[in-house]
């Protein structure tokens, strides 16, 4: 992958966030670049089309706030994440999911990202976040966080999930889980994730004795259910 742009904003004009935005699709990237150009208070000065060749730059010129679209599986995301957060605790991170999934918040928000919302949110949304994650805020849009709260107080048994037992799942498996409901063949996992299919086929093994789940059809339909349910609610 290779680094699509860079900026400082609108010439003369004197604004205090810098913002980086990456998403591995253009369309994506330059409305999410639009978003944030336009607001009084913010530049972006970084567009990358992977975590992994913004990370040298971020890394090197810390910019105020790192604006990153997760997609199915999100590993490369979550890890780059972690990372960031680690060597530069006051850059704050803002996930836009494409799904509507609690679960993947939490594991976000554990990471270090300080705001997780919805990629159907509109501009002003997107820039409250911004704000809010800037001061230390944690921010995440209402349709992730209710059921997140709820689940908190009432537990899983008594909220709709897609699935209770999703918190057992390590990092990678979840990866797993969301790319096989996503109908992804393994070859395809494999290759996206960096591993062998003979070590995918060991996190499938884990993820049926954790779910509690028979044998790889029911995984299968159990994956895709999660991917449909977080996708339309």
């Amino acid at each position: 992958m290779q680094k699509v742009a860079s900026g400082a904003g609108v010439e003369g004009v004197d604004r205090s966030l810098r913002v980086v935005v990456i998403s591995e699709h253009a369309m994506a990237r330059s409305g999410m670049a639009l978003a944030v150009g336009t607001q009084p208070d913010m530049a972006v000065v970084g567009e990358y089309d992977s975590c992994r060749t913004a990370l040298a730059s971020v890394m090197k010129s810390p910019p105020d706030a790192v604006v990153v679209e997760l997609g199915p599986g999100g590993g490369d995301v979550l890890d780059a994440i972690a990372r960031c957060h680690c060597a530069l605790p006051d850059v704050a991170h803002i996930v836009i999911s494409q799904t509507k999934d609690g679960e993947l918040a939490e594991r976000a928000i554990k990471a270090g990202a300080k705001a997780f919302i919805y990629k159907g949110v509109g501009p002003n949304s997107l820039a409250a976040a911004i704000r809010d994650a800037v001061q230390g805020e944690l921010h995440i849009c209402r349709c992730i966080a209710s059921p997140m709260l709820h689940k908190q107080i009432y537990g899983p048994g008594k909220h709709k999930t897609k699935h209770p037992d999703l918190a057992k799942l390590s990092d990678r498996e979840f990866q797993v889980f969301q790319l096989l409901g996503a109908g992804w063949d393994n070859q395809k996992i494999a290759e996206t994730l960096g591993i062998s299919v003979k070590t995918l086929n060991v996190h499938k093994e884990h993820l049926k004795d954790k779910l509690g789940l028979s044998d790889s059809a029911a995984l299968k339909s159990a994956s895709i259910l999660w991917h449909s349910s977080s996708s339309i609610r």
